[in-house]
């Protein structure tokens, strides 16, 4: 028998249950505690999670806009490659017809005469 089992054991009933009745009385002090503390973490992890909820949503959001600038960039790379052909086209044709060999001689005149 433990000492404090010992000294309960000389003590009458009233004194004894008086005892245990404050023993309880602390460990149900001690369990209140906890219970609060373990509220608290429960409201910090509802805090946590909305939160989170928020982030994945931003970042949710900032990828689809993300995915749409890329789409919408490579429409307009498509676009200025065309572009870029059809004006090489213009100039291979314009360089190949008649009226630009026939003034070929008179551009290098007027490059040697230093004008632009």
């Amino acid at each position: 028998m433990a000492l404090e089992e010992q000294d309960a054991a000389q003590l009458p009933v009233g004194a004894q249950l008086a005892a245990r009745l404050r023993h309880y009385e602390g460990q149900v002090a001690l369990l209140e505690v906890r219970l609060l503390a373990a509220e608290q973490d429960n409201a910090r992890v509802g805090e946590l999670e909305e939160a989170l909820r928020s982030a994945l949503h931003e970042v949710d959001v900032t990828a689809r806009a993300l995915q749409e600038h890329r789409v919408a960039g490579e429409a307009q790379r498509a676009a200025l490659a065309a572009e870029i052909d059809h004006l090489r086209g213009v100039m291979a044709a314009l360089q190949g017809s008649l009226s630009w060999r026939i003034t070929r001689p008179l551009r290098r005149l007027k490059r040697a005469a230093g004008r632009p």
